[in-house]
């Protein structure tokens, strides 16, 4: 999916999430304390923003980070919010990501001419990138974008996904993927696996 394709998506689910809500734009500025400029800008595609916008804005509508990349959300869903920062869930997504299709941070910043340092930054969550590459990078891990933005309830610390994606050894893999597999409450991870 290309970044203007991404950003439509993005733009539309916005507006119609907002919508849905019955909320209006001056409404969620005062909720959020995201300036109505902002949010009007978003919603017709015209600038991409910070995390901690796109965090505030996602907690007064009350929907989940990836709902904003889906291609068809249920504009209906009932309520529900992140437990974590949108740079924690991307870092970690790519992390997880990199690892089910057996890539390092080189290999992606190889294929998609972005530098190694900005690709450990986005794992470790100490920076944020535009939606152009992060379109890019979710293709060269062929993973739909919206699941980079996906928090997943998975009960294995962080450090540990690190340290297997680290080693790399058969039995850790397997470890993973099995527990990966058993927290997956959506078969996202399994889809992703069977099309690896």
């Amino acid at each position: 999916m290309d970044k203007d394709n991404c950003f439509e998506i993005f733009s539309s689910n916005l507006r119609n999430f907002r919508e849905s809500r019955k909320i209006s734009r001056r409404e969620l500025e005062k909720k959020s304390l995201v300036s109505e400029r902002i949010i009007i800008n978003l919603e017709k595609g015209k600038n991409w923003t910070q995390p901690e916008t796109i965090e505030k804005i996602c907690r007064e509508l009350k929907i989940t980070y990836d709902m904003l990349f889906m291609k068809n959300p249920d504009f209906s869903c009932p309520e529900t919010v992140n437990q974590s920062s949108l740079r924690r869930v991307f870092g970690n997504n790519l992390i997880r990501f990199m690892y089910f299709r057996g890539q390092t941070q080189k290999d992606i910043a190889k294929a998609t001419g972005i530098p190694l340092k900005s690709i450990s930054d986005f794992a470790t969550g100490a920076s944020w990138t535009n939606l152009k590459r992060i379109a890019e990078i979710a293709e060269k891990l062929k993973a739909p974008v919206f699941t980079l933005f996906r928090e997943f309830r998975i009960s294995l610390p962080l450090e540990y996904e690190k340290l297997i994606y680290l080693k790399h050894t058969f039995e850790e893999k397997l470890l993973l993927s099995q527990e990966l597999i058993e927290c997956d409450d959506d078969g996202v991870f399994s889809d992703f696996q069977k099309s690896n």
